[in-house]
């Protein structure tokens, strides 16, 4: 931006400042610094750059992205019910259900827990590295639940590869949409978070046909493909708008000195450790209490559907 003729004093004149037009999302006293003086000094630079854009065609990319994402990542643990069931009256029959649900347990332990080392991995700006390895990881543990006739097989692949791969491509999903949206931060992230919902209801539907079709084995690998070329698209679209952060702690425990941090960190916890009972179990139990086949096809998309409304309504005022 070119800088104005200056007038007396070499300060250009209250006339000369209100017939300029500054850039958009810079703020008026920043504009005007860098006038008076010169030019912006490093400060002014970053907070500039921190001001979100707030639309835009490369913003809303990032919605949609982080709505493929959390539909590969929580949205599998939604899905797990179906799992749950067919292990438990076919594959791994004879098996406790308790210890079937292990494996969705570990699955949605790992996706959780893995924001520890996620997140600073953000901060740095491996964005491309993680979702890399969030997606090998996914589509390996995938193919090889496919092949997995063993309870440990299963354990291992699907709970424990597929988990970590989840942990990685889940974070990007709300921390990137973060970066481009202020005012109306609550909503995209809630849009992003139906992705779960979507999942919940499509991929056990997906599931029960492929399995009727041809068979187990084959329609994991189909969904393994699936997941796969979303995942890609993820890729492809995903950007960090903020420079990495390259120093820094890991782990900074300090945060926690924070009492309403700290409250919130306990009480998403305990959420968390209940709140996916009824996603894994919901289906075995529809079928042990004589519930009519057809509806007890589609229970759990039934259930995942309710959540979607519960993922907007309370963001969109969550913004006003």
């Amino acid at each position: 931006m070119a800088r104005p003729p200056p007038s007396e004093g070499g300060k250009p004149t209250p006339k000369v400042l209100a017939d300029m037009k500054f850039e958009p999302n810079i703020p008026s006293e920043l504009a005007s610094l860098s006038i008076m003086d010169g030019g912006m000094t490093e400060q002014d630079k970053n907070e500039v750059q921190d001001i979100p854009p707030d639309g835009g065609l490369l913003a809303w990319l990032q919605v949609f992205a982080g709505f493929l994402l959390v539909m590969n990542s929580r949205g599998l643990t939604n899905t797990f019910g179906v799992y749950q069931e067919y292990y438990s009256n076919v594959q791994l029959k004879g098996t406790d259900p308790s210890a079937i649900s292990w494996i969705g347990s570990i699955q949605t332990f790992l996706l959780m827990f893995g924001g520890v080392f996620c997140g600073r991995l953000l901060d740095a700006g491996h964005l491309r590295v993680q979702l890399c390895a969030g997606i090998t990881l996914q589509f390996i543990g995938t193919i090889l639940a496919s092949f997995a006739t063993r309870y440990w097989q299963v354990l291992i692949s699907q709970g424990l590869c597929v988990g970590m791969g989840s942990s990685f491509l889940w974070l990007p999903s709300v921390v990137v949409i973060a970066q481009y949206f202020d005012t109306k931060i609550m909503i995209t992230t809630g849009i992003a978070a139906t992705g779960s919902s979507a999942a919940g209801v499509v991929y056990p539907i997906l599931i029960r046909k492929l399995i009727a079709k041809v068979d187990y084995p084959w329609a994991i690998r189909a969904m393994a493909f699936v997941v796969l070329a979303m995942n890609v698209v993820c890729l492809a679209l995903m950007r960090l708008r903020i420079p990495p952060r390259r120093g820094g702690k890991f782990f900074d425990l300090s945060m926690f000195r924070d009492p309403p941090y700290a409250a919130f960190v306990a009480a998403m916890t305990f959420l968390y450790a209940a709140v996916y009972i009824p996603f894994f179990y919901i289906q075995d139990f529809s079928l042990d209490s004589g519930m009519a086949p057809k509806l007890q096809l589609y229970i759990l998309s039934v259930v995942n559907a309710a959540s979607l409304i519960s993922r907007i309504l309370p963001s969109w005022v969550a913004d006003m």
